[in-house]
């Protein structure tokens, strides 16, 4: 089979071969043996290895692709990385050290550098969907008109990706049970598992270029301490704003929002790499239930290294810089616009004169409490509804 596979090398859907098999069989051997074979009949051989339980970030990448260049002039590693230079030098440090810094993708404005899984076919929200008394409710997926069918959604033809949102505006919800199942004359037929591996193979470059770059491009990476948004979601089912954060010790980000009769809000922040620190120990997080107005409604966040004292505190878990993000979600008509009163970067011994008048303040006890609340909240998500009673 490996010797049929190099008869299809110059292919455009050249396959995918996976060697699987237990420890100590040989595979290692055998994919050698291959791959002296392949560069005797004229074929480019990059090798990259790993442990399972061990190895730096996209290691066996690091290692094929700087293999490959090898003392390559600088020439000649544009030559061979043409358009995709941006990409790998993040990942090989022998082209980024020819290269430096090719640049990232083109600058995007501030709504095009949002994440998009895809153009919206369709979309249901909790404000369009018809349940039950019990809150039971079945949705249909197929290619024709709703013709009076409720909660349908038409769909096109081609591969597409169904996308389910289950928000919590309080932990202590039970999440909503999914069953799929396909329907008709014929069930669908299986899919031949080569096909399967084939399709991931050939999808996994892009989608580790993807999310190589995705910090890079998010909301075209925006000034520090400045807020993108509010921006409208695609399907119109609500609206996201952020931006990133870089406080020193002594200041902070003071935040004010109006949740626009939102059913759902949150507002989180994460690490530069958009990796979200856990929330149950440290305020890193604040959904509709765990934020508490202004008199007038609003509602003033911090985002801080240090406990300010105030209710809605963004804690950064020692984070100097990262990314954080609002969201407003199942809204009726409104002006974006009106969701986000102010921002402002302070320091702490100007905290106090900056806040809206009446702002809540927490003292050190009720912010433990708050902490052991969460704790027990965010636990009580993986019982299941017969264990929690």
């Amino acid at each position: 089979m490996l010797e049929a596979v190099l008869g299809e090398r110059a292919a455009a859907s050249a396959p995918a071969v996976v060697v699987h098999g237990e420890a100590g069989v040989g595979k290692t051997s055998l994919v050698a043996r291959f791959a002296d074979l392949a560069a005797g009949r004229g074929s480019t051989v990059l090798w990259g290895s790993c442990f399972e339980d061990s190895g730096p970030p996209y290691g066996p990448w690091v290692e094929a692709i700087d293999g490959h260049l090898g003392s390559s002039s600088r020439d000649r590693v544009v030559e061979l990385l043409g358009d995709d230079a941006a990409v790998l030098t993040a990942v090989a440090p022998h082209a980024r050290s020819l290269l430096g810094d090719p640049g990232s993708a083109p600058a995007l404005a501030p709504a095009e550098g949002q994440l998009r899984l895809g153009s919206s076919i369709a979309a249901l929200t909790n404000l369009s969907l018809q349940a039950d008394r019990d809150g039971r409710f079945t949705i249909t997926l197929d290619k024709r008109a709703a013709a009076g069918r409720i909660n349908h959604m038409q769909i096109a033809d081609g591969p597409q990706m169904l996308a389910i949102r289950d928000s919590h505006s309080d932990w202590r919800q039970q999440a909503t049970e999914i069953h799929i199942a396909a329907k008709g004359p014929a069930p669908p037929a299986p899919i031949p598992e080569e096909l399967l591996v084939r399709a991931a193979a050939e999808s996994i470059v892009d989608f580790v270029a993807f999310w190589l770059e995705f910090k890079n491009t998010f909301w075209n990476t925006p000034p520090f301490n400045q807020v993108i948004g509010p921006l409208g979601r695609d399907g119109g089912w609500g609206y996201q704003a952020g931006g990133r954060f870089k406080l020193a010790d002594d200041e902070a980000l003071v935040i004010t929002t109006v949740d626009g009769g939102a059913a759902y809000t949150g507002f989180q922040v994460s690490d530069p790499w958009t990796i979200s620190p856990y929330p149950f120990h440290a305020t890193t997080s604040r959904n509709s239930s765990q934020i508490t107005p202004n008199p007038d409604g609003s509602h003033t966040y911090v985002i801080s290294l240090i406990d300010p004292g105030v209710a809605n505190w963004i804690d950064t878990a020692g984070l100097h810089e990262g990314w954080f993000m609002l969201r407003w979600q199942n809204l009726k008509s409104i002006d974006a616009k009106t969701l986000l009163r102010s921002a402002r970067l302070v320091r702490l011994t100007e905290l106090e004169s900056t806040l809206p008048p009446g702002a809540p303040c927490v003292t050190l006890q009720q912010r433990s409490a708050e902490i052991l609340r969460r704790a027990r909240d965010y636990e009580s998500r993986y019982r299941t509804e017969s264990a929690a009673g």
